[in-house]
């Protein structure tokens, strides 16, 4: 493999929330961070803590924030041990945990398009009912490194950024007349004062920081994905991949094995998780 397509793989930190620089000035507030370069078959699991989980993501200090089949959220810190934890059970599955700013943990309830904020303790600050807001099937929501909140509109085919009060800030077009395609996104993500959204039938959009479409990126079938400079890292069928943005070619690379059944994987600083059917897998390099 590529040197730059190592170098890319271990920048990430996602889910998501590279904070080294960002908690006070805004700019790469909780960005993923890219560290050494890898080399074929040289990870080893180092931990594996036995958790069903249908979402993780990490901060940039390689905290640990997991959802449960229950509703829960439960924050770890790098070692594996419990730190705080989040119960509500009335609002259904958890759909995204956004940690880009640690101090401003988003969490999207998908079934009641509700949007949760927490504090770094998992103490709720604020919920907001996007129905109520007239935002009809929000399909994907993200938090802006402002702080406010990015959210696509499937019904009117809009992305539009709000305030966590619910003000309207600023909208896009309608995207299915400026793309001449039917939108359905799966993920929405910013990074660096962009705004990525994946669609797995039409490819990658980019946006700039006022929801207006700025390219369209033909690769599919990405559903969930991180955001480092200039590549994009996901997994499709079981394989570890990493888009250039600027060539637009994709490289994969191996991906440890498990004896579990593997759900999704997460690349933060030095590590591998591997999210299984049974537990979180640790790998870190030899």
């Amino acid at each position: 493999m590529h040197k730059w397509t190592y170098c890319a793989l271990l920048s990430i930190l996602l889910f998501s929330c590279s904070l080294a620089q960002g908690v006070s000035s805004g700019e790469g507030k909780g960005e993923e961070n890219i560290s050494t370069p890898i080399k074929d078959s040289t990870f080893q699991l180092i931990q594996t803590i036995p958790i069903q989980s249908t979402y993780l993501t990490t901060d940039n200090l390689q905290n640990i924030y997991v959802a449960t089949d229950e509703g829960q959220i439960i924050k770890l810190d790098k070692n594996g041990n419990q730190q705080f934890e989040y119960n509500n059970n009335r609002l259904g599955s958890v759909g995204k945990i956004d940690v880009r700013n640690p101090l401003t943990i988003l969490v999207y309830y998908p079934e009641l398009e509700v949007v949760v904020i927490l504090d770094r303790t998992l103490s709720e600050i604020k919920e907001l009912n996007l129905y109520e807001l007239d935002i009809f099937e929000p399909k994907v929501v993200a938090l802006a490194n402002d702080n406010n909140i990015w959210v696509y509109d499937e019904v009117a085919a809009i992305l539009k950024k709000i305030s966590q009060e619910g003000k309207t800030l600023f909208e896009s077009r309608n995207l299915n007349q400026l793309t001449q395609k039917q939108l359905n996104p799966t993920f929405l993500k910013e990074y660096n004062n962009q705004l990525f959204l994946s669609d797995i039938e039409n490819g990658l959009f980019v946006f700039d920081a006022f929801g207006q479409l700025k390219r369209t990126i033909p690769i599919k079938d990405i559903e969930r994905f991180q955001v480092i400079d200039k590549q994009v890292f996901y997994q499709r069928n079981g394989e570890g991949l990493i888009l250039e943005l600027d060539l637009l070619t994709e490289r994969s690379f191996t991906l440890p094995i498990s004896e579990n059944k593997l759900n999704s994987i997460h690349h933060s600083s030095d590590q591998l998780y591997l999210i299984t059917e049974s537990a979180i897998e640790i790998y870190t390099l030899n």
